[in-house]
């Protein structure tokens, strides 16, 4: 009995090197033979990319939208109250709902 083949893809991490990751994904739909995978996994950044990337080339406009405009304050700010009352420097307000006072 011979088993299936299965498109897999691993993606490593990297922190902001997962544009070059998301860039690659771009760019292989772009030559048109990017396969659709049975299974994407993915580290840090990569864990990131593993759905858009799951989900195919239609999703390449938000992927390439997330690693292009978003920048460091969309995501974290400086902490009003600091490390000394609070409980760090940095705020995650931007990705707050709403924000918190200290």
């Amino acid at each position: 009995m011979t088993k299936p083949s299965r498109n897999v893809l691993c993606l490593s991490g990297g922190g902001s090197f997962g544009a070059f990751t998301a860039g690659v994904l771009v760019g292989w739909s772009e030559k048109g033979d990017r396969p659709a995978f049975d299974v994407v996994t993915g580290i840090s950044s990569g864990a990131l990319i593993a759905p858009f990337a799951f989900l195919g080339p239609k999703y390449d406009p938000q992927m390439k939208q997330f690693f292009t405009t978003v920048r460091n304050r969309d995501i974290y700010g400086s902490a009003r109250c600091g490390a000394i009352f609070g409980e760090s420097f940095a705020d995650n307000a931007p990705l707050a709902p709403r924000s918190t006072q200290c």
